[in-house]
Formats: structure tokens, sequence, C-alpha cells
């Protein structure tokens, strides 16, 4: 919760709700192409609700990666672990991509 007074004397509050990211599954990069947009969809819906900051993101994703993604991800520039625009683009492109041979 954070809180701004006005010169009038006037306090608004805002509160930002409570997201609990274990209501999402672990991702499961073995998933199909459709099952791991979708999961994509609803970790960033939850991160929205949850005003989650870049930091923030980045912390819960890694929660939910299984270790080989774990370790794909520790092999990226350290730029993109950890920015958090970076890094999606990248994990869009390894996991929510059709692969074609």
């Amino acid at each position: 919760m954070t809180s701004k007074t006005f010169q009038a004397g006037t306090t608004v509050f805002t509160y930002k709700p409570y997201v609990n990211a274990s209501a999402l599954e672990d991702f499961n990069e073995k998933a199909s192409l459709s099952t791991r947009i979708r999961w994509l969809e609803k970790f960033q819906s939850m991160a929205v609700q949850g005003g989650w900051s870049d930091k923030m993101h980045i912390y819960e994703m890694r929660l939910k990666l299984p270790s080989s993604a774990r370790d794909w991800r520790y092999n990226l520039d350290e730029d993109v672990r950890h920015s958090w625009k970076r890094f999606l683009k990248a994990f869009q492109e390894k996991y929510c991509k059709a692969r074609t041979s």
C-alpha cells in the first residue's frame, strides 16, 4: 500500500493486491506450443495484476522454470538475464515460437 497526501489535505491510498505465483503451474518446456504460449500469457497477466516490478518478474519466472530452462537462462548474456523485456523476448523466441526443420 502506498499513500499520497495532497495540498487540500486529502490522502489517497493505493493498494496493490498480493498475487500468489504458486497459483500457476510450473512451466513445461515439453508441452505443446499452444500450451506454452498460454502459460506465458497467464504468467504475464498475473504479473500485471500484482503490479510486479521487472526484478520481481524475473525472480518469479526463475522459480517457475524447470532446471533445463534455468540452465538456458544462465547461459544468456547478463544484460538479457537482468532485463525483463530482453529476457521475455529471448524466452518467447526459445519456447513460444513454432520450430521449423
